[in-house]
């Protein structure tokens, strides 16, 4: 097995474990989407050029997430896509296109982890050749309108990305 398989296998497993740990403790209620809920409205920046925008999908059995940026004073959407509240793993996925100017699209899966106050995810960076790369994404609440973002991959020895991703409502 490669290593980057085996890394994202037992990060998975760890946050499967958490999960069906979490789901044990809270008096018999599956975590599910409303704890993302605070995402919905507004649009999150994180920075001047870039913010990403939450809303309800389907009978609220799923959330969209699309990411935009800004560059000469236009707009143009790099990512699209979808978490939803699986109830076979105890917990949240997650699956997008991202696709920034003229580079290949990739598909980005995400499995997850949901608390009070923070969201935990490893996804997986897919490419149309099958190449693939691992990365953990944690989302933790200053308060209402703000969140810290970190963004590590699993396989360089990169810094993280890190940020703070503000709502403001237009």
């Amino acid at each position: 097995m490669k290593i980057k398989q085996y890394c994202y296998l037992l990060i998975a497993a760890n946050l499967l474990f958490q999960s069906l740990f979490a789901y044990s403790n809270a008096n018999d209620e599956p975590l599910n989407l409303s704890l993302m809920s605070n995402m919905i409205g507004g649009k999150w920046w994180l920075g001047t050029d870039n913010y990403k925008t939450f809303e309800w999908g389907l009978g609220r059995t799923q959330i969209k997430m699309k990411h935009v940026m800004i560059e000469e004073n236009k707009e143009y959407v790099v990512a699209e896509g979808f978490f939803y509240y699986s109830p076979n793993s105890f917990s949240i996925k997650g699956v997008s296109t991202f696709q920034y100017k003229n580079q290949q699209p990739r598909l980005l899966e995400y499995f997850g982890n949901v608390e009070e106050g923070s969201l935990d995810f490893v996804y997986k960076s897919i490419l149309p050749s099958g190449e693939t790369k691992i990365y953990t994404e944690k989302w933790q609440w200053v308060d209402d309108n703000q969140y810290r973002w970190t963004l590590a991959s699993l396989e360089d020895d990169a810094d993280a990305k890190k940020g703070i991703y503000i709502r403001k409502y237009n």
